[in-house]
């Protein structure tokens, strides 16, 4: 191996247990549903452990949550379009809103007698709070806006890490939970 190949950011270095391999697959949006929630379980171990980086790592957390909860709920809205037999097709959006708004439908149409108040009331909260504070997925990304403001309301003062993680994890156990469910009617879909 050359020098160049050793340096390159994409491509495989000569220690390979730092090699990470890239997922093309039909598994790629679980590997991405999984990296982002193992990237937030760590940083927050990080910030739980070392809190001198509560006030500058809660950007990125916050972040990662939110992107999180939206590439969960996109995967899961394709589950629903091939279970629907529908085309599957990943809106390009980050309004986590507007995707939570066409899922459960998708949902109710797959699993009628599912108890969608509970799922509500575990999704509910967290997608409306995050949608007011950061509704177009920018805020905890720049600091400013485009028209050069800040990013983030002045009227949010603190961000409480137990409440995030409790809120997320709260969201996640939801979502997996339906999406287990979603993920069984796939299989008998294609007769496994």
């Amino acid at each position: 191996m050359t020098h160049e190949e050793e340096d390159t950011l994409f491509g495989a270095g000569p220690e390979s247990h730092y090699n990470a391999c890239i997922i093309h697959g039909p598994e790629r949006w679980s590997s991405y549903v999984t990296g982002y929630h193992r990237a937030i379980e760590v940083l927050i171990r990080h910030m739980c452990e070392y809190s001198p980086d509560l006030d500058t790592m809660i950007y990125p957390l916050v972040y990662l949550v939110r992107h999180a909860i939206e590439l969960r709920m996109k995967a899961l809205l394709l589950s629903c379009q091939y279970v629907l037999g529908r085309k599957r097709q990943v809106p390009i959006t980050h309004d986590i809103s507007r995707l939570w708004r066409q899922l459960k439908p998708a949902l109710k149409e797959i699993y009628p007698d599912y108890d969608h108040v509970v799922l509500a009331d575990s999704v509910d909260g967290l997608i409306d709070e995050l949608t007011r504070a950061d509704p177009k997925s920018v805020a905890f990304r720049y600091p400013e806006d485009a028209d050069r403001r800040g990013s983030i309301d002045t009227n949010i003062r603190h961000i409480n890490l137990r409440t995030v993680f409790e809120s997320y994890m709260k969201t996640v156990d939801a979502l997996d939970a339906v999406h287990t469910a979603v993920g069984c009617a796939e299989d008998l879909k294609r007769g496994r």
